[in-house]
């Protein structure tokens, strides 16, 4: 087996497993065989020529994925982007060049690599220049440096990686600082189990006790209930759509004397008024049973 597919079995990946389990089923090429299958597809672009071309070169990619790593993106998903350079490069590979496939794809396949990681290291956008995809390469080349930059450490190589992208060593201080920001996904490792099978950080994070699906319904609801309410009370006059919103839906309710003052008549024929738009909005609401606790006296 592959050093990948020992890998996926280390890790106790099972959807890695079941990838590499199909891959290595797929037949490779001899190189005579390479070429005359990629000058077919050159002439007659027929699809099922490139598919082989792809099949047979897949585990290569995973090979190219696996060097990726330690960057903390699902291998799959590094795998997937090296898949699309990989079928990018034999729409474009000329095998009257001499050289293999695969020579000419690696350079396909680390590119997007390369494009996924820096796209999706940060929420906040990195290596949008030339300068910002250098600092990123030599800042995260290896697990080492990565460990360094997260303990907080002033690394002696920042000075170099200066000189050789021809950057401040404060730019590269703002971009190590914009690198520490990076999402973490879940699918990271995050230990092992007693049994020694490797879990992910989604296996392993606390629960909490959030209802997610409960909160979910309970907003749902809550905007139900007041939708319900807003239509109900535009049907009263606005007298009496006054006292309820003051007497039961205010922060600070009113008192029927308080109301009695502001609109110039006794706190009883508040009292009259309120009870005539209760009576009104619980027939409106009939339909809307969620809503009568808020016009509970």
């Amino acid at each position: 087996m592959s050093k990948s597919g020992t890998t996926a079995r280390r890790t106790g990946n099972r959807a890695l497993e079941l990838y590499f389990e199909r891959v290595t089923r797929m037949a490779m090429m001899k190189p005579d065989e390479e070429r005359e299958v990629a000058r077919q597809w050159c002439e007659t672009r027929h699809l099922p020529l490139k598919e082989r071309l792809v099949n047979a070169n897949l585990r290569f990619v995973a090979k190219v994925a696996f060097q990726y790593e330690n960057y903390g993106f699902p291998i799959l998903d590094l795998i997937q982007e090296g898949n699309v350079g990989l079928v990018r490069a034999v729409d474009s590979f000329d095998p009257e060049k001499g050289y293999r496939l695969i020579s000419y794809a690696v350079w396909w396949i680390r590119a997007c690599i390369h494009d996924y990681i820096l796209k999706n290291w940060s929420l906040v956008k990195l290596g949008t220049t030339q300068k910002q995809r250098a600092m990123f390469n030599r800042l995260v080349s290896s697990k080492k440096r990565l460990e360094r930059l997260a303990d907080g450490q002033t690394p002696e190589y920042r000075r170099d990686i200066a000189d050789t992208v021809g950057v401040s060593t404060a730019k590269v201080h703002e971009f190590e600082m914009r690198m520490r920001n990076r999402p973490v996904h879940m699918e990271e490792q995050a230990g092992n189990n007693d049994s020694g099978r490797t879990l992910s950080l989604h296996e392993v994070l606390p629960d909490n006790g959030v209802d997610v699906e409960g909160t979910y319904a309970a907003e749902q609801q809550e905007d139900c209930r007041k939708k319900a309410l807003k239509e109900a009370l535009s049907t009263l006059p606005d007298r009496e759509r006054h006292i309820i919103t003051s007497r039961h839906l205010a922060a600070e309710k009113a008192t029927f004397r308080e109301l009695g003052e502001v609109m110039g008549v006794s706190k009883e024929r508040v009292r009259q008024l309120e009870a005539r738009a209760l009576i009104s909005l619980r027939r409106a609401l009939s339909d809307s049973p969620v809503v009568a606790d808020l016009l509970a006296a």
